[in-house]
């Protein structure tokens, strides 16, 4: 079995481990209005660079689209902006397609705001007529969690690092994560999750064999390929160190 990492970092009362503070999730994915079925925008990102296709429809109602190169503000931000295209060009049954005939024309602007892993605010602009839009991911399929995973966690442990492994069971929109460490000991994580495109949000209660417990939340636990599981668990502790607040980015491999 691939051996895969697991990494803690501590976080004191003055670090902020919010969304935008830590490093951006990618936001890659369908994105819609669920109050606005019909119409929607995909997201592809490469780093710090997102492509977005929008499907909407025109004045006249018929189907439209247009696209937009977004490039991040900011280090660590969530903000994406970038100009708005059309284009035209071969018609789609033509043969040979001819990629001189392709053209496109600026006809506005966007920027995009991730509040989180899967909300966000588009404000848009096309030949002048001002759009703003609440968005987030799109569900398409179910996505099952439930397995076990073998790991890695830094940063605790007598040589700084732990031996870990990790166990999912899922039972109707209850989460349960069993994660025994070789020197950390065992914690136990239940709380309810809710599917949002591919990840999984989540929040519960956790306790730990060192006498320590308190809450959690997650926005952004996934399965990649069928195999990994990867995201970053939020933990404040209100018994051994009451209001101390750590992040955990883990990836398991089944």
């Amino acid at each position: 079995m691939i051996q895969s990492v697991v990494v803690l970092v501590f976080c004191t009362s003055l670090c902020l481990c919010s969304f935008a503070a830590r490093a951006a999730a990618s936001l890659e994915g369908l994105w819609w209005n669920p109050a606005e079925s019909g119409w929607g925008i995909t997201l592809t990102q490469q780093a710090t660079t997102i492509f977005g296709t929008w499907f909407i429809y025109g004045a006249d109602g018929k189907p439209y689209w247009v696209v937009a190169t977004l490039a991040r503000s900011g280090v660590a931000g969530a903000t994406y902006t970038g100009q708005i295209y059309t284009t035209s060009g071969t018609p789609y049954a033509t043969v040979p397609f001819n990629a001189t005939e392709t053209k496109g024309s600026i006809v506005g602007s966007a920027t995009l705001t991730a509040s989180d892993a899967n909300h966000a605010s588009l404000v848009y602009a096309i030949n002048g007529q001002q759009v703003q839009k609440q968005i987030e991911r799109e569900t398409l399929a179910p996505v099952n969690v439930a397995g076990g995973y073998m790991g890695k966690t830094m940063g605790v442990g007598v040589f700084g690092e732990d031996d870990t492994d990790f166990t999912v069971t899922i039972t109707g929109n209850s989460i349960h994560i069993v994660r025994s460490a070789f020197f950390d000991g065992t914690c136990i994580f239940d709380g309810t999750e809710v599917q949002m495109g591919s990840r999984i949000a989540a929040q519960g209660s956790y306790r730990c064999s060192d006498f320590s417990d308190g809450t959690w939340t997650t926005d952004d636990l996934s399965l990649v390929d069928d195999t990994y599981l990867v995201g970053t668990i939020t933990t404040h502790n209100t018994v051994a160190a009451a209001g101390v607040q750590y992040v955990q980015r883990f990836m398991g491999s089944r």
